[in-house]
Formats: structure tokens, C-alpha cells, sequence
């Protein structure tokens, strides 16, 4: 590797630091083990009778628990957006970088050809005549 590669590599380690970071400060590791929760996308919503207030606020809290619980993961999910998105950032800078000295050198091979061409093309012709 060379010396020019040494910023790519305190990015990537920055961005996951940052990552690392995301993970150790999400709520699923501050939680309870055993307190894992599962989507209950089968059960069907507990009837409730609409004239009772009081039933319909616990069935409020219920269901907002239940939100609650199950947006656990989100961390997680933002934290593996972050990191996709980092590493397409990090390849398509690489890849754009890498184009830019293909397209260089081409220039300078192209430079060389016309320098050869009129070097020596043109004096082989002048001799002959």
C-alpha cells in the first residue's frame, strides 16, 4: 500500500469506530437478557368494550408498550444503513480515485505516442526523400 491509501484507512477506521460506537449505545445491550421480544404479528387485538374508558386507555398502554418493545432493533437497523452506506461512500471514492489515475496515465501514454510519432515517423520520412 501506499502513502496516499492512509487517509482510506483512518476513514474506514473512523467509520467503524462509529459504528462500533452505535452498537455499544443501542438499548438492546442496557437490556434484560431473557427480555428479548418477538413480533406478534398472529395475535389479534384483545376486545375491548368502547363504553368502558378505562379499558380502552389499558388497551392504549398496552399496545403503546407493545410499540415500544418492538422498536428495540432500530439501532441495529439504523447502525446497518449507516455502514452500507459508509462503505459505498468509501468504494465509490476508491473506484472514482483509481479511474482518475487510469485516465492520467492514458493521457501520458497518448503524450508519449504523438512525442514518438514526431520524433521518428516524421524523420524516417524526411530521410527517404
Amino acid at each position: 500500500m501506499t502513502a496516499q491509501s492512509s487517509p482510506v484507512r483512518r476513514l474506514a477506521a473512523a467509520l467503524l469506530l462509529a459504528c462500533m460506537a452505535l452498537f455499544a449505545a443501542s438499548p438492546v445491550l442496557a437490556a434484560e437478557p431473557g427480555g428479548a421480544t418477538t413480533f406478534k404479528a398472529g395475535d389479534a387485538p384483545a376486545k375491548v368494550d368502547a363504553n368502558d374508558p378505562m379499558a380502552l386507555l389499558a388497551s392504549c398502554d398496552r399496545q403503546l408498550e407493545e410499540c415500544k418493545t418492538d422498536a428495540v432493533g432500530m439501532p441495529y437497523l439504523i447502525a446497518a444503513y449507516l455502514a452500507l452506506w459508509a462503505i459505498l461512500v468509501v468504494y465509490f471514492f476508491l473506484a472514482r480515485r483509481g479511474q482518475q489515475k487510469l485516465e492520467a496515465e492514458l493521457q501520458e501514454l497518448r503524450a508519449r505516442l504523438r512525442d514518438y510519432e514526431e520524433q521518428f515517423l516524421s524523420g524516417a520520412k524526411g530521410d527517404k526523400a
